[in-house]
């Protein structure tokens, strides 16, 4: 889905498939892929200045950091 909306050029549609992307990933234990994911959305969401998506990406690697013990970084996508 994700190569379709980039061909498209649907940046909104995109933002979504990398935070479900992220999800999918985290769920199946992949953790680097699941981070790589949700930064990816967060870097893109601010580009096209869409705060809702920057904050649900955000919020989903911030509990993927804490269930890895990194506090630290954790900390730094909620503030």
């Amino acid at each position: 889905a994700l190569e379709l909306y980039v061909a498209l050029d649907d940046v909104t549609w995109q933002l979504r498939c990398y935070v479900n992307i992220g999800l999918a990933n985290a769920r199946a234990e992949n953790r680097p892929a699941a981070e790589s994911s949700y930064a990816a959305a967060q870097t893109l969401g601010r580009q096209v200045k869409v705060p809702q998506v920057v904050g649900v990406a955000s919020l989903n690697l911030g509990v993927l950091l804490v269930r890895d013990g990194a506090f630290d970084r954790a900390q730094a996508c909620f503030a």
